[in-house]
């Protein structure tokens, strides 16, 4: 075990003298951490607007897209049109793990190719897998290097 860990630093010191450009999913920190810096400039009715829209291509893309979600929804009867503001989000059908576990294929899109499974530890008793994009990782560390760059100011992906 001990030397395994060796060679994770080890290459941990080889990464560290590479550009970061060379990541994979680079270009995706950048925007990420170029989108959360331009947010912070906006004003409450800005702040709100852009939720609602971003939203609102979530909602499209998983009615158009995720043949789960466009079923349950309907079912349901909430259609994408009928989200316009943020006060609508209370009339989106819940959709639960135990709805997803019935067809976990039917909520995974088709057309997202990059993608990567992730398993809950199960603490309510039974885990839970699901699919995220493969870039959710490096959009997670661009969230928390933009938090930890306002006390530490050269918060890079070179950052441990």
């Amino acid at each position: 075990m001990r030397n395994d860990l060796k060679k994770i630093s080890f290459f941990r010191k080889i990464r560290a003298l590479l550009p970061e450009g060379l990541s994979e999913h680079y270009k995706d920190y950048v925007y990420f951490r170029k989108l959360i810096k331009e947010s912070e400039k906006l004003t409450g009715s800005q702040w709100e607007a852009f939720q609602v829209e971003k939203l609102k291509s979530v909602i499209r893309l998983c009615w158009e897209q995720i043949e789960g979600y466009r079923e349950h929804w309907d079912a349901a009867g909430f259609h994408p049109d009928h989200f316009k503001s943020l006060d609508d989000i209370t009339r989106i059908p819940v959709i639960t793990k135990d709805i997803i576990r019935q067809s976990p294929s039917s909520f995974t899109n088709p057309h997202k190719i990059s993608r990567v499974l992730q398993t809950t530890g199960g603490s309510t008793g039974i885990p839970f897998q699901f699919y995220e994009p493969s870039n959710a990782g490096i959009i997670e560390k661009a969230f928390m290097h933009e938090l930890w760059s306002g006390f530490y100011p050269q918060v890079s992906l070179k950052t441990k």
